[in-house]
Parts: C-alpha cells; sequence; structure tokens
C-alpha cells in the first residue's frame, strides 16, 4: 500500500487536530507498516493517553511494536490481553 503517503498526510491532519485520537492511531498503524518502530510506539501511546486505555487497537497495535522489536515480549503480552478484553468480538486483534 501507499502507507508512506498516508503516513504523511495523517501527520498533517495532526497539525490541525493534534488531540485526534483516531489520527494518532493511524499513524501508528502507517508506522507498523513502515516499520518505524519509535514513530508507532509514541502515537499508539498518545491513544491510550486521549482514551484513558480505552482503545483496544492502540494496545494492539502498542503491543505490535514491542513483539516486532523484541522489547519486551511480557509487555507485548500484557497488551494484547489489554485489546482484547476491550474487544473479544474484534478478529483483527489476536489472541
Amino acid at each position: 500500500g501507499e502507507y508512506a503517503l498516508a503516513l504523511s498526510r495523517y501527520k498533517n491532519a495532526l497539525d490541525i487536530d493534534p488531540d485526534s485520537h483516531v489520527v494518532h492511531n493511524n499513524v501508528a498503524l502507517c508506522a507498523i507498516k513502515l516499520r518505524q518502530w519509535p514513530v508507532a510506539m509514541d502515537h499508539a501511546d498518545t491513544v491510550l493517553k486521549l482514551t484513558g486505555g480505552k482503545d483496544a487497537k492502540a494496545w494492539y497495535r502498542r503491543g505490535t511494536v514491542f513483539l516486532e522489536t523484541d522489547m519486551s515480549p511480557l509487555a507485548a503480552f500484557y497488551d494484547f490481553k489489554q485489546a482484547n478484553a476491550l474487544e473479544p468480538s474484534d478478529n483483527n486483534i489476536k489472541r
């Protein structure tokens, strides 16, 4: 896909609405697809702060960064568990 272009456009959208958890989530997704782990982690963390930890996709995306970077498999497990608890019927969130 055109993840690099999408990432650029989502970052521009944050200039207009820096507190949009939806846009931060989309930045995190694009960054994961582009393997830009620090960017993905930063934006997933921002979503969790903006939503008070109530966003399953952000937990899942942050867990993906922990797992893909071997930063902390235990933290990845915790984040995936949080995502599943919030959205147990979401088939995109692996159990």
